[in-house]
């Protein structure tokens, strides 16, 4: 229990945030708020500050040095160090355990899901980059990190803008974009936007597209001089393949020691050329950020130049609680505004309000949703500690049915806020606890406590946990401490970063960590407790999740909503449809020339097996029904980025949004992508007619000498594939092609094959004169016959759609493979025969009940069973 002086120090936190403007907002909210809940909505508010208190304390400290140095060579030198302070580079910590084997993008196996639906084309020039990394474990390593990308298109010329790590070793901008001429077949880097009026380009880069002129137009945060910051906006045209820039102008700035601005979003008006740009204006007293708001301005000129005066949006009642806003046009000029607004009680909300004539008339703010926040933790890799839930806003301008409706997208997560931690068995740490292999024991339900003493003390915490579990687990007691604390949970490989939270600076004894995690397989998890700065003691509360009864079903889903009058909103409806154990992350929403309304996420269903998911996959998902329900979403990217070896010398590494653009002639999605082993800039035009050629794996064999793999073609697509072999250090070979048969099913046999190695396989398909390729496949080639009948595995479990069957049979005598429901019906059964291991999809393809089912295999009397769960 809190004694009375810590008591005391929370009492004075709370009133201290009330003092600077963190006030509980004027419109609805929810008036039950549980202590607990009011002590994660200080913690969640602490880090949306936090980072804007970095930047502003950054910025002064650069402005006193200027003053202290006499003339321009002082000058000179700001801005050569001036891009180490734009987006911070990851924390200093301690390196984590070494990952023998991969770099960037994951090489372990994992059946296939789809094949990817573009073709993926790399928009940035890694030749140009400098930056290695200074220390292990990525001594010597690419090390420019690009992330937090913008798209726009227009007819055959495509512009792209990001947040460029490169600029911390040249300096001083950290901005990059590049631009297409041939629809983003191919591109060309341009480096550093002009920097004239601007000073320094800092961060969050937007591209806006007046789809009438074609006119391109680039925003992002800038530093016009040492003591000011402020937003920044230039005009570029495209034509014949040539790029013309116009000047840039400082749309809003004002003094460091007054005020921040963050979170910038610019929409164009195709009807009257005019410009509207949306952003947070976070205010400075005495070096300390106090609050914050939404506001909004206008441009009318060609000239980039008066922009009006600025208004703000948000309510008075969510000062200091108010981020990530976004802007979009309607088809009549309307213009949509957004942002999220941390609520006094366990919701979030979408805030969105409809302006008028030009902007100058305000409409009424609603809420377009609510939703529960995972903000303590970023999806896995993440390298920032802190979760974010943006929305993602955009209007039908088509002249469909639709015309008018405006659609949000966001992602969110269980209500964490109900499961309350119960007194519980304390476990003290026990050195040396040092490495995953040496951690303390715990069951989830213990209290966890131990002292970070220096900054190379690393404390790690083992547990036991099983498929589907989502554990909350809370960091906090560090009232007497100067710890900064690096909180993370790695994978059964005890390397594989998942989840990290980020305490900030000690003295607060309410919650000051948070991770949220649904476990995406069984095994022994570890938890890790580190220094970023400082030492100090801290506690560890860990729970399970109970009984889930909201809309998301794991720690995170991805949500849209519709509106047609910006009134009335639709039922929240979830877009991607895999089993309940993966993350889905940073989402965008699109609406193309047609009124098909397009979806983007950062995916993470298709991650090699043995990294916990740790690796993701950019997937997109397309409603033909106005967002009334949503596909399954396919990959869009073709390669996965294994994010805990993607080294990146900018935080955050996969970016605080991704991006989605659509017209009428295509979607444009442009995503960061840490296959070369740093973060590029990576996107795929993709065709609005695409029809995602769904290429699963059904079943593959091993026996000494022979390799047997069987695919299925949904849809019984016509199609010719090549097969690719390689083995672990080796390149890919092409083995052969191979067609569906009159089933949809493709099979190749290899019996070029070494006993007791492992091979990796994959096909090769052209689509739009291109070859794409589906997930990597391993198989170890057993060395001698199988001696016993097993079922080794079945995954996922639970699951919502596939039952990867994986056994053994010791004869060639047909066997039976078997799934039943609890009242002992046949619900699937298949003949299978061949001496050795074979993988086997039981459900097919094929729609399950809830429930639970027993896999049973039999042959020649003997019978092997176990268990799996189906979800919905």
């Amino acid at each position: 229990m809190t004694s009375s002086p810590h008591r005391l120090i929370r009492y004075l936190l709370m009133a201290l945030l009330l003092t600077l403007g963190v006030t509980l907002p004027a419109t609805a909210q929810e008036t039950d708020v549980s202590p607990h809940t009011a002590e994660l909505k200080q913690m969640q508010i602490r880090f949306m500050m936090r980072s804007a208190q970095r930047e502003a304390s950054e910025r002064l400290a650069r402005q006193k040095a200027s003053r202290s140095r006499a003339g321009r060579e002082r000058e000179r030198e700001w801005e050569r160090e001036a891009g180490l302070a734009r987006r911070p580079a990851p924390g200093t910590e301690p390196a984590d355990p070494p990952i023998s084997g991969r770099v960037g993008t994951a090489t372990a196996a994992a059946p296939a899901s789809a094949t990817a639906i573009a073709t993926n084309q790399i928009v940035n020039n890694r030749t140009t980059d400098t930056a290695t990394c200074p220390s292990p474990p990525c001594t010597g390593l690419p090390y420019s990190g690009q992330c937090e990308v913008s798209i726009g298109a227009f007819g055959n010329n495509v512009m792209a803008a990001w947040n460029d790590g490169e600029g911390f070793v040249v300096g001083p901008s950290t901005q990059g974009f590049g631009y297409s001429s041939n629809n983003g077949t191919t591109w060309t880097d341009g480096n550093i936007p002009p920097t004239t009026n601007v000073g320094v380009w800092t961060s969050d880069p937007v591209i806006a597209v007046n789809e009438r002129t074609g006119a391109f137009y680039y925003a992002a945060l800038c530093e016009p001089t040492v003591s000011t910051n402020g937003i920044g906006v230039v005009k570029g045209t495209i034509s014949g393949g040539v790029l013309t820039w116009g000047t840039p102008r400082v749309a809003v700035s004002g003094t460091n020691a007054s005020v921040l601005f963050d979170k910038e979003w610019l929409t164009a008006d195709s009807l009257t050329g005019n410009l509207y740009l949306i952003y947070s204006r976070f205010t400075v007293v005495s070096g300390v950020i106090t609050t914050n708001r939404i506001d909004f301005t206008t441009n009318t000129s060609d000239q980039l130049l008066p922009w009006s005066a600025p208004v703000t949006l948000s309510a008075v009642g969510d000062a200091g609680r108010v981020q990530g806003s976004r802007i979009a046009m309607g088809p009549a000029g309307e213009v949509w505004a957004t942002w999220n607004a941390i609520g006094s009680g366990s919701l979030d909300f979408m805030r969105v309000r409809k302006l008028t004539n030009s902007g100058s008339t305000l409409g009424a703010q609603v809420d377009g949703a609510s939703l529960y926040t995972n903000f303590g933790t970023g999806g896995p890799g993440f390298n920032r500690g802190l979760g974010i839930a943006f929305p993602s806003i955009a209007a039908d301008r088509s002249t469909g049915p639709r015309r008018g409706r405006v659609y949000l997208c966001w992602n969110e997560s269980i209500n964490f806020y109900n499961d309350g931690f119960a007194i519980a068995p304390v476990v003290n740490e026990s050195e040396p606890n040092d490495t995953p292999a040496a951690g303390d024991l715990f069951t989830i339900g213990n209290a966890l406590v131990g002292t970070v003493s220096s900054a190379t003390d690393l404390d790690y915490w083992s547990f036991s946990g099983v498929q589907g579990q989502t554990i909350i687990c809370e960091m906090d007691s560090l009232y007497t401490t100067t710890l900064d604390a690096s909180f993370r949970l790695f994978c059964t490989d005890g390397g594989t970063r998942l989840a990290f939270s980020e305490t900030g600076t000690g003295g607060f004894d309410v919650a000051s960590g948070l991770i949220v995690f649904t476990l995406p397989t069984t095994g022994t998890y570890t938890l890790r407790a580190a220094s970023l700065a400082g030492t100090g003691t801290y506690r560890i509360r860990t729970v399970f999740n109970g009984a889930i009864t909201e809309r998301a079903r794991d720690h995170r889903d991805v949500f849209t909503a519709f509106s047609d009058n910006g009134t009335t909103w639709s039922t929240p409806v979830r877009v991607n449809g895999e089993a309940a154990l993966y993350d889905d992350w940073l989402p965008e929403v699109a609406v193309a020339g047609n009124g098909n309304v397009y979806a983007s996420w950062y995916d993470w269903r298709d991650s090699p097996a043995g990294i916990c998911a740790g690796a993701s996959m950019t997937y997109l998902s397309r409603s033909t029904d106005g967002g009334v329900s949503w596909p399954d979403g396919s990959p869009v990217s073709t390669a996965q980025t294994f994010w805990t070896t993607a080294y990146s010398n900018i935080a955050p590494n996969q970016g605080d949004y991704a991006s989605l653009f659509a017209n009428q002639n295509a979607v444009y999605s442009c995503w960061s992508d840490g296959r070369n082993s740093d973060p590029d800039v990576f996107m795929a035009t993709v065709g609005m007619a695409y029809t995602a050629v769904q290429v699963s794996l059904a079943s593959t064999y091993a026996e000494p000498g022979l390799v047997r793999l069987t695919w299925y073609v949904a849809g019984g697509v016509d199609l010719r594939a090549t097969v690719y072999r390689r083995t672990d250090q080796a390149d890919w070979n092409a083995l052969g092609e191979i067609t569906p048969d009159g089933d949809g099913r493709m099979q190749f046999e290899d019996r070029s094959v070494a006993a007791g190695t492992r091979y990796h396989y994959r096909l090769g398909m052209l689509q739009d004169g291109a070859e794409t390729f589906t997930g990597e496949t391993a198989i170890e080639v057993p060395v001698e016959a199988a001696r016993a009948l097993a079922i080794q595995g079945v995954r996922p479990n639970p699951t919502d759609r596939q039952i990867w069957v994986s056994f053994s049979l010791p004869s060639a005598e047909p066997a039976t493979l078997e799934l039943l429901d609890v009242a002992g019906r046949r619900v699937r059964e298949r003949t299978v025969t061949g001496i050795g291991r074979q993988t086997i999809d039981l459900a097919a393809g094929g729609h399950l009940s809830t429930g639970i089912y027993v896999v049973r295999l039999t042959q020649a009397g003997e019978t092997a069973v176990t268990r799996v769960s189906v979800v919905r």
